[in-house]
C-alpha cells in the first residue's frame, strides 16, 4: 500500500532566499539589462501559485513575485514553463535567468521520511507527527491530489502539501479535507544561476523592498487570503 500522509499540511513562510546553479559572474545580469526582458522558469500546473488562467495566461502568486521582481528590476518579465526535473537538473544554458515557483531548499518528502532539516533563519521548530509505511513521490502537487481522489488505499491514502495548495484544490472540488495544524513552516526561494551575484544581488534588493513595502502581504493576501510572509 503507498502513503503520502494525510493533508496536515505544511505552510509557505514566504521568507524569500536565494539558490543556486551555475553561470559567469554578471553575464545573466547582463543579458537581462540588455534585453530588457527577465526570462522566468515557473510551473504551468501548481494553483494557486502558478497556473493558466480563463484568459489562457499564467497567473498565481509566484507569477506576480516574478513581475514584482521584473519591475523592480526595471525589465519586463517573460514566462517559460519546463519540466520541474530540468529546472533543478541546472545547466539552464541562457534559456531562462530565475526561476520562481515556490521552490523549497527541503521537500515534503524529506518530511515523510523523517529526513528534514530547515537551517533557514526564523524558521519554527517542528515535530515529526506522522509514521508513513510508504512514500511516493510527485513532481506537483495536483497530481498527487489527483491520485488521491480515486478513494483512500487505491494509488494513496494522504497527501503532504502547502496549505495554500490544498485548500485551493477543495474550493476546486476535491473530496480531500485538512487534517489538524501545519506540520511545519518552509521558507521559500528565488532560484538563480550561481555564479552571477550581481543578478542574486538585484533579486534579492528586490524580495527585500517587498517584504519592506508590504508587497508580498498583499500579494499573499490576494492569492492565499492572509499573510503568509509571516510565520506569527
Amino acid at each position: 500500500m503507498t502513503f503520502w500522509n494525510r493533508p496536515q499540511l505544511t505552510l509557505a513562510a514566504m521568507a524569500l532566499a536565494l539558490g543556486a546553479y551555475p553561470a559567469h559572474a554578471g553575464a545573466v545580469l547582463d543579458r537581462v539589462v540588455a534585453a530588457g526582458t527577465l526570462k522566468v522558469a515557473t510551473d504551468a500546473n501548481w494553483a494557486p501559485q502558478s497556473f493558466v488562467n480563463s484568459s489562457n495566461e499564467l497567473d498565481g502568486f509566484d507569477v506576480d513575485v516574478a513581475k514584482a521582481i521584473g519591475k523592480h528590476l526595471g525589465v519586463k518579465v517573460e514566462f517559460i514553463t519546463p519540466g520541474w526535473d530540468i529546472i533543478t537538473a541546472g545547466h539552464w544554458a541562457g534559456r531562462w535567468d530565475m526561476h520562481a515557483g515556490s521552490m523549497t531548499p527541503t521537500t515534503f518528502e524529506a518530511y515523510a521520511k523523517k529526513d528534514l532539516t530547515l537551517d533557514a533563519a526564523g524558521a519554527p521548530p517542528f515535530e515529526y507527527k506522522l509514521n508513513p509505511k510508504e512514500v511516493r513521490s510527485y513532481e506537483n502537487s495536483t497530481t498527487a491530489f489527483d491520485d488521491l481522489r480515486l478513494g483512500d488505499g487505491v494509488r494513496l491514502d494522504a497527501v503532504v502539501s502547502s496549505l495554500p495548495s490544498i485548500l485551493d484544490a477543495e474550493k476546486a472540488g476535491y473530496p480531500i479535507k485538512q487534517l489538524g495544524d501545519p506540520v511545519f513552516y518552509e521558507p521559500l526561494a528565488i532560484a538563480t544561476e550561481r555564479g552571477d551575484p550581481e543578478l542574486s544581488a538585484k533579486i534579492g534588493d528586490a524580495v527585500k523592498a517587498m517584504k519592506e513595502d508590504g508587497t508580498l502581504s498583499k500579494l499573499s493576501e490576494k492569492w492565499y487570503g492572509q499573510d503568509y510572509s509571516k510565520t506569527n
